[in-house]
């Protein structure tokens, strides 16, 4: 068993892999990113990416081989392997940075390349993984069957077809949440923070401490990936603003600093459904600085609404409500949420999620304790 590390090296482990054998097998200085080790006889092969991940990055794709683990190591002649310089600047080829190659073989003897890229216009979805069909030259060499830049349309494995069928939405009727859903804390068990047993066929969440943007309230944020560029996501949710500024609603999120905000809520004029925002423009890592900004406010006096987030294809956001789901009406304008947008919710820099959708109920410095309802979450796509 040996591990290959992006310090360029192998390390030789014990049969466990618990322990380090060996720590210096072989050594090479090229290797940098996400390295991956594997033989077709007879040679050793590693793959390993450059130049990082970000937008307009330049991520590339190396191999190099060996006779033996212990080198030396052959740099393709042709590295890099697989690439996409064109930073952002060709609309008809939007794959950015293929990065952390992975060679396989399938149960038939084909050969495949799996990577992910970043979709210069989609920063929402963060980094997509792709497919790509792999051929070998008569001395030895893998190589993408389509050329170096990644395909837009390829052959897929010769192996029966199985759909997968994406789990999105949710009408809380099971005793656990959907696979779809995560927390970006530890996630409380208690029941005491959510629960589907208080009100079965609901989802209970119960005010948290602070706003979206407060750590304390990650513990009643339950999230999944936005993985589609058009698409509705809707929730019914029952909930009475008692005392301050208590909300809960629809949340998009990135980080701490980036959020947008649907939610029944209460000013001093009354309850309202409201579109807020929290952004920090000069941070994309440090939330505390965020600055939450009312974007609109709609007059409701009701205690059950449907709220609702549409996204049209090319990352902007309209938000709306209805009392009844049949009638809806824009809380504001639409929300630009793409890289540089009004909420930017994109994968860049350091945080390498892209956006998320949720669900949350929120104190806001009411000294009172309430939940709220959530009834179903529904996702409507049309890509």
């Amino acid at each position: 068993m040996y591990l290959v590390s992006s310090a360029g090296k192998i390390a030789e482990l014990s049969a466990d892999g618990k322990t380090v054998i060996n720590p210096s097998v072989s050594s090479y200085a090229g290797w940098n990113e996400g390295p991956e080790l594997f033989k077709r006889a007879p040679y050793y092969y590693v793959t390993w990416s450059s130049n990082g991940t970000q937008r307009g990055a330049d991520g590339i794709i190396n191999s190099a081989r060996s006779m033996s683990l212990a080198g030396p190591w052959e740099p393709d002649p042709t590295n890099p392997i697989l690439e996409n310089l064109n930073k952002g600047t060709d609309p008809s080829h939007p794959f950015e940075g293929p990065q952390h190659p992975e060679p396989i073989q399938t149960q038939n003897g084909d050969w495949f390349v799996t990577f992910h890229v970043w979709q210069w216009n989609y920063g929402t979805l963060a980094r997509s993984m792709c497919l790509e069909p792999v051929v070998w030259t008569d001395d030895g060499w893998w190589r993408p069957k389509n050329g170096k830049k990644p395909s837009l349309t390829n052959d897929g494995p010769n192996l029966p077809y199985t759909a997968l069928q994406i789990q999105r939405s949710d009408d809380f009727s099971s005793a656990t949440l959907g696979p779809q859903w995560f927390f970006h804390t530890a996630p409380d068990w208690s029941g005491q923070i959510w629960s589907l047993a208080e009100r079965p066929g609901f989802l209970r969440i119960a005010t948290q401490d602070g706003d979206v943007n407060a750590a304390a309230a990650y513990l009643g944020i339950p999230l999944q990936r936005v993985d589609l560029k058009h698409f509705d996501a809707e929730t019914v949710v029952s909930f009475d603003a008692e005392s301050g500024a208590e909300a809960a609603g629809l949340l998009l999120h990135s980080t701490l600093a980036f959020n947008a905000m649907l939610s029944m809520t209460r000013t001093s004029a009354g309850k309202v459904i409201e579109l807020a925002s929290f952004t920090n423009p000069m941070s994309r890592t440090d939330g505390v600085a965020a600055a939450r900004t009312t974007i609109a406010t709609v007059p409701f006096d009701g205690t059950s609404a449907h709220l609702k987030v549409s996204f049209d294809g090319m990352e902007n956001a309209t938000f709306s409500f209805s009392a009844d789901g049949c009638t809806w009406q824009a809380v504001g304008t639409p929300v630009s949420v793409g890289l540089g947008g009004q909420v930017d919710l994109s994968w860049y820099l350091n945080e390498w999620t892209g956006a998320t959708i949720g669900l949350y109920a929120v104190k806001n410095g009411a000294t009172t304790d309430n939940h709220a309802d959530f009834d179903s979450f529904t996702v409507t796509s049309y890509d």
